[in-house]
């Protein structure tokens, strides 16, 4: 079982997708603390400077979002 365990992904859930020689980072964090955890995992595999493309609903505090992933990033869009 642990074996089995250890195998498991979940799609969206820091995916990574090499694609025309840069990294697609898939996450589908939705609050401050699925986004503490992609940070931990950007921190951890060393990524910086990164363009980031955030959706966040209107009833959504976007700034805390956005300070959790600044030290990633080189530009955001945001939708």
């Amino acid at each position: 079982m642990k074996k089995t365990l250890q195998n498991v992904a979940l799609a969206g859930r820091f995916q990574v997708i090499p694609h025309e020689g840069r990294d697609l980072i898939l996450d589908v964090a939705h609050n401050a603390e699925g986004l503490q955890s992609l940070a931990a995992c950007l921190e951890a595999a060393g990524y910086r400077q990164l363009t980031i493309v955030l959706g966040v609903l209107e009833d959504k505090a976007v700034e805390p979002m956005l300070a959790i992933l600044k030290p990633f990033a080189k530009q955001f869009y945001c939708c």
